[in-house]
């Protein structure tokens, strides 16, 4: 009996090893393979969606920046001083009664790869002309975008008058292309 057991337990050994063996062939040559193209796949799988949904994607882009050019005015053309002072002065002539006080050179702003250009203008005139004045520069000429507006009164002592002023700072905003600015 004891030489039964010992054949036994030779027998059961080798079918575990063959079957280790055959574990790690088949591991090897099968398996293994298998899983990696499966990943392949699956990566393939979220590329093709991802280009299936990009027309999509540029199309919700395309109208961001849209909505971005129409909140901040004018980003793809350089608006000089002359450019507002013939705004101003084809809004005079159609009859309007607005006086432009001053206009001091504009203060520019690199900032997240855009020139900023600030003016500040300072004009004269009734209060509803000055109100009718803003929202033909800003929304008809579209000269840049207005940041700020503000009225105040100011005295002229020789006349002893007082005129209603607006000061109004607007801004345009140009890409920079170039590193070196």
């Amino acid at each position: 009996m004891k030489r039964k057991s010992g054949k036994y337990k030779k027998r059961f050994i080798l079918i575990v090893a063959l079957v280790l063996l055959l574990l790690i062939v088949s591991w090897t040559w099968a398996i293994s393979p298998t899983m990696k193209t499966f990943r392949e796949i699956k990566a393939i799988q979220e590329q093709l969606e991802t280009l299936e949904n990009a027309p999509q994607q540029i199309a919700e882009l395309r109208q961001r920046l849209d909505l971005i050019d129409k909140i901040i005015g004018k980003t793809s053309s350089d608006i000089r001083q002359e450019d507002i002072i013939n705004a101003i002065s084809s809004y005079v002539k159609v009859g309007n009664k607005v006086e432009l006080c001053s206009m001091p050179p504009a203060d520019n702003f690199n900032k997240d790869g855009y020139l900023i250009k600030t003016y500040s203008l300072e004009l004269q005139g009734s209060f509803h002309e000055l109100v009718k004045f803003i929202y033909h520069f800003e929304r008809v000429q579209s000269i840049g975008k207005i940041s700020s507006a503000e009225f105040f009164i100011v005295n002229d002592r020789q006349t002893n008058r007082d005129y209603l002023r607006l000061k109004i700072f607007t801004q345009s905003f140009i890409k920079n292309d170039s590193t070196n600015e």
